[in-house]
């Protein structure tokens, strides 16, 4: 497979605990971008044609092909090959496992 990018999975966050005196410890509130998976990233939607009453967004809506793995994930970022900045962090919409390409599509 011809891959054009990486999906970053998000590291677990540590979960939150008592100490002896029952005091409450803070687990990390900030989670650090684990795992880099090569991927094929195609995209289906791209324009900044959103508003709401005080400006603009972005709407994008990409493809992406990983090799059949293991894959458990509500959250990834998006790296494409020769950008100096990653497209961003996206919610997963849909996962369809392809077994007959021993691939898995994602769209975000």
């Amino acid at each position: 497979m011809r891959t054009n990018g990486f999906i970053c999975l998000p590291n677990i966050k540590a979960a939150a605990t008592i100490d002896d005196n029952g005091e409450p410890i803070i687990a990390n509130d900030v989670p650090e971008m684990g795992q880099r998976i090569p991927c094929s990233i195609k995209t289906i939607t791209h324009h900044k044609k959103g508003s709401y009453e005080d400006g603009t967004f972005t709407v994008s809506k990409y493809e992406i092909l990983i090799e059949l793995c293991e894959f458990e994930a509500d959250r990834i970022s998006l790296e494409k090959q020769g950008q100096s900045k990653p497209l961003g962090e996206f919610a997963i919409q849909d996962i369809q496992v392809l077994s007959s390409v021993g691939r898995i599509k994602i769209i975000v």
